[in-house]
């Protein structure tokens, strides 16, 4: 069975939780995941599985997908401080002066021991995705900031700027529209790029319901027992 988590859910996380620079937080079910880069870590050099780990190139499109059974859509946003650490304000809040972050995402996994030698280390979440990031500079106070459109109502009217990244991984399908709206290159947070954001999501989200998509997982957050737990071997995901 697929379980559905619904836009907003910031009763996961606590309000004032504190991540370290670079690695971006997500949440599910009251734990504290960290986005990574997305890696195949599963392959050897080679492009080969590792031996004695699991091997997702060997398991049917049907099998993967069931496997991936956890599936959230969610918005949440951050306030940056000073020292460039991501303090987490919920999916809404009401902003002054400052660098915040706002992060849109749909993704489907499942949890796998980090270090399968030692499982009390913490977990990765194997899957795929689609995720839009905003890094936003807000020039007023008392902005009421509750996603992508509000943000970009408030650029036109010059009370923020900012620029959105927008990725997705292991979400492979003949239908071109999705790549067409994934962006190597960091967009503007203006009417027309959030637009693009939020298709880019939309057909993400059909994509990952899609029984012809093909999904190719990819290790893209942690979540650490302790602080370092599982961070070696991945890099941060922005």
């Amino acid at each position: 069975m697929r379980v559905i988590f619904p836009l907003g859910l910031t009763a996961l996380l606590l309000a004032a939780c504190v991540q370290p620079k670079g690695f971006f937080p997500i949440s599910r079910g009251g734990d504290h995941a960290l986005f990574v880069e997305p890696v195949q870590n599963w392959r050897d050099a080679n492009g080969g599985c590792i031996e004695g780990g699991e091997c997702w190139s060997d398991r049917s499109r049907e099998d993967i997908r069931n496997r991936l059974s956890i599936v959230q859509a969610e918005t949440r946003l951050y306030e940056q401080q000073e020292n460039g650490r991501l303090s987490y304000l919920g999916s809404s809040a009401s902003i002054g002066r400052g660098k915040y972050r706002l992060e849109k995402y749909v993704i489907a996994f499942t949890n796998k021991p980090c270090r399968p030698e030692d499982p009390g280390a913490g977990l990765q979440r194997v899957g795929v995705g689609v995720r839009v990031t905003a890094d936003i500079v807000s020039r007023t106070r008392n902005l009421e900031l509750d996603g992508l459109l509000t943000a970009a109502v408030a650029a036109s009217q010059n009370e923020l700027r900012g620029e959105m990244a927008i990725r997705s991984w292991g979400v492979n399908s003949t239908n071109r529209t999705l790549s067409s709206l994934i962006s190597r290159a960091n967009v503007s947070l203006n009417e027309d790029g959030v637009q693009k954001a939020l298709s880019a999501l939309t057909v993400g989200e059909v994509l990952l319901e899609d029984p012809d998509t093909v999904l190719s997982p990819w290790t893209f957050a942690i979540v650490e027992a302790e602080p370092g737990s599982c961070r070696p071997g991945f890099a941060p995901g922005g």
